[in-house]
Order: C-alpha cells, then structure tokens, then sequence
C-alpha cells in the first residue's frame, strides 16, 4: 500500500461519520423463527439491517414481500433456494442474489446440511413483511 493510502485510511478511520464495531459471528441479538431457524442482528440502524440466519435442512419461510425493503442474501454455508414469481434461484457458498421490494419470495433450505447465510435489507426490513396467500 502505498503512503497516501495509509494517510486516506486513516483519515476515514478518524471520521465521525464512520461506523467501525467488530462483531464475531453469531455475537449479535439472537432470534429464533419459522421451525427450528435462527438468526443474530449483526446491524441495524433503521436504515440498513444486516443479519446472520441460519436454517436446519429441510426449512423454509412463508412466502412473503416487503413494502419498501430490498434484501441481498448471500451463503456462506450449505444452499439456499429463493422462490420468486417466475423462477427458483439455487444458491452455494459464495453466491447471492438481490429481491427487489414488493417482489414476492420463499427462502427454503432443501439441502442436507444447515444453510447459514448473510442478509441485508435497505432499508431495515422490521416491520415490513407482507404475508402472502398460499403461505
């Protein structure tokens, strides 16, 4: 690295509008839902929520939409299937996918082993739900 971006590092680090906490995995407020699932709020500041859920095998949560919340969820471990409208998005270790607000989806853990993964929602998806028929 080179000395200016030590010095452009250091000055963000010392910014009052940075936001630095080192979170450990699973370190954050735990909940449990749906059967078995649970999760850790690893941030939530109203405007951004980011968790950590994981889901046993052979899970899934009630279909559902968000008002004004766009979620990105990503796996870190097992598979994920996001249900949406017109497709099944099948996600491994390392792979995300976005759903927009509005846009009806079922996350469901088909595989063998726990599905851990990472979602974030802007803005914070508490509150937001909408559940939807066939649920």
């Amino acid at each position: 690295m080179g000395q200016s971006h030590i010095a452009r590092r250091r000055a963000l680090a010392r910014s009052s509008s940075l936001w630095t906490k080192s979170m450990p995995q699973r370190s954050g407020e735990h909940y449990c839902w749906g059967d078995g699932c649970e999760g850790w709020r690893l941030f939530d500041d109203g405007q951004l929520n980011v968790t950590q859920e994981r889901m046993p095998p052979g899970t899934s949560e009630a279909r559902h939409a968000h008002r004004l919340a766009g979620q990105y969820f990503y796996v870190l471990a097992g598979g994920l299937n996001i249900e949406l409208p017109d497709r099944v998005v099948a996600l491994k270790p390392r792979e995300g996918v976005y759903v927009s607000p509005t846009v009806a989806h079922r996350v469901a853990n088909t595989g063998a082993v726990d599905a851990e993964f990472i979602l974030v929602s802007r803005p914070s998806s508490r509150g937001d739900k909408i559940m939807l028929e066939g649920s």
